[in-house]
């Protein structure tokens, strides 16, 4: 093996979706019970003073990926994409030789197929002069693609990303290659899924509901999975992911 690689460390990012600090163990909860992630902080480092770009999906998710902030890399609002031109940290590491994988949501791009509502026409906003178009597909998270039983294939390197199984959407109902797996291997998915599907309860909260999904069939069970078989097929690769 060359020295070099056996140096250099391998990295795994677990980024949930999505809680506030506080409503997490570690940091002081009194009812909600985050072990796994309690434990993790336990042995590693807790910040106690921590600041985001942008309280919006998919702007933070940006610049997590390029160390930009939003009015650079432009991702400033829901429902637009990350520019391809755009160099994120996982293109560093590919260029270095790293494995680079996607597994579970990037919101990267819109996962709904339509555009984003703007505050005020286009026109308006002198987009016309400020836009110029690269000619790249920015429909890759749209539910279109995953309509039917054979997996939509990414046309990788995808900001970086070498492998992709994309999850798309939020809680119980997610889509993606997920939603493909779930048609293919989950009977009678579809009353298992949704609001109104959803287990009886004496509580209201639109956003957050039980339904009779097998815990082994959730797409976090699934994002679990399917990372813990791409590790398990890279053992003993000299190439670090």
């Amino acid at each position: 093996m060359d020295d070099r690689k056996a140096d250099r460390p391998n990295f795994l990012f677990i980024i949930t979706d999505q809680q506030r600090a506080d409503w997490i163990g570690c940091y002081g909860h009194p009812l909600i019970k985050t072990p796994h992630i309690d434990a993790i902080a336990a042995r590693g480092v807790r910040f106690d003073n921590f600041h985001a770009t942008s309280p919006i999906c998919m702007p933070n998710r940006a610049t997590l990926m390029t160390g930009r902030y939003p009015s650079v890399h432009g991702l400033r609002y829901n429902g637009c994409s990350l520019s391809h031109r755009a160099n994120t940290f996982v293109n560093v590491l590919r260029a270095a030789g790293y494995n680079t994988a996607a597994i579970g949501k990037s919101h990267l791009q819109p996962f709904l197929d339509r555009p984003p509502i703007l505050a005020r026409p286009a026109r308006e906003r002198l987009i016309e002069e400020a836009w110029r178009s690269s000619g790249e597909d920015w429909g890759h998270e749209e539910p279109g693609r995953y309509v039917t039983d054979e997996d939509y294939v990414f046309p990788t390197p995808y900001y970086g990303f070498e492998h992709v199984d994309m999850v798309t959407g939020h809680g119980d109902h997610c889509g993606g290659h997920y939603q493909q797996w779930v048609r293919r291997h989950v009977p009678d998915w579809q009353f298992l899924q949704d609001p109104v599907n959803q287990l009886p309860h004496d509580y209201i909260c639109p956003q957050a509901f039980r339904t009779p999904m097998p815990v082994e069939a959730h797409s976090s069970s699934y994002v679990a999975n399917q990372t813990a078989r791409y590790l398990a097929d890279r053992q003993g690769d000299d190439q670090p992911f």
